[in-house]
């Protein structure tokens, strides 16, 4: 099982749709970047007023307004943000599901399941997409924070200052305030296991389809129409229910915590039951 996983991870970091999606990643992370640099130093901008306000010693403007914590890929409300947010899950499916169903519909599954067993085999897959998949995700988000943070001051945002749409009932909102950076940190770690999630749902879909498109397009694709479907219900106590949109460190709805629970329950058991008891039972013969 070891040597299994072994090759699999290896198949899936060296592979180039791996390489492209953290390219397409970081190009949203630099894309951030030069907004957020050009936002903070044009003249007249928030470097040029917090500095003459020290200067002056006035307080008419509040250096935590524009912070490091509300300005990177992960936070800010940006194009690139947006951007990135909304082609997540695709980067986090392309490591492995570009030729995961051309193994299982091809020659590969039976040539190595014999030798190491149905189970095994669709274990070890299930691993390495979700490995693949959430570091597509989480390697441009750290880039992003710590090239942000050669640029834009790390000061930790003041509840009175902000103008962030973190609420005193959000998820990790009390980290925050307190310690923006470990609340950065939390959500990038947050979005790896979701993108890990997503990236799984590939083999579900290679199981019942015979086309490589469709182990890219059908998970995309529900995980769209999930995040559409907020438009009806985020009128309902105001809360974020898209499984996109929680993976932002900031959010138009409110969030709490049974809403990630209730989407890791539907990930994870799609992948288990879908994926795993679906491929320990298929007929490769």
């Amino acid at each position: 099982m070891r040597g299994l996983l072994k090759t699999e991870i290896k198949k899936a970091f060296r592979s180039p749709w791996f390489a492209s999606a953290v390219l397409i990643g970081l190009a949203c992370a630099l894309w951030e970047l030069w907004d957020c640099a050009r936002t903070f130093y044009k003249p007249g901008g928030w470097y040029y007023i917090c500095k003459l306000s020290m200067e002056r010693n006035t307080f008419w403007s509040s250096p935590e307004s524009f912070t490091l914590y509300n300005s990177w890929l992960g936070f800010s409300e940006s194009t690139a943000h947006e951007v990135f947010f909304r082609i997540l899950p695709l980067l986090a499916l392309l490591p492995c599901g570009h030729n995961i169903s051309e193994e299982i519909n091809g020659g590969y599954v039976k040539a190595v399941v014999p030798l190491v067993g149905r189970r095994k085999y669709f274990s070890a897959k299930l691993l390495a997409s979700f490995l693949a998949g959430g570091a597509a995700v989480s390697i441009p988000l750290l880039a992003s924070l710590a090239l942000t943070a050669a640029v834009v001051p790390g000061l930790t945002p003041l509840p009175y200052a902000s103008f962030d749409a973190i609420g005193s009932g959000d998820v990790f909102s009390a980290y925050y305030y307190t310690r923006p950076l470990l609340y950065a940190l939390i959500f990038i770690g947050v979005d790896f296991v979701f993108g890990g999630l997503f990236a799984c749902l590939a083999l579900p879909v290679a199981l019942r389809s015979e086309k490589r498109v469709a182990a890219l397009a059908v998970p995309y694709i529900f995980l769209l129409l999930a995040d559409a479907a907020k438009g009806f219900l985020l009128n309902i106590n105001y809360l974020e229910i898209s499984p996109l949109d929680i993976l932002s460190a900031c959010r138009y709805g409110a969030t709490r915590s049974w809403i990630y629970g209730v989407w890791l329950v539907v990930l994870v058991g799609a992948n288990l039951a879908l994926g795993l008891w679906k491929g320990g039972k298929r007929d490769i013969v």
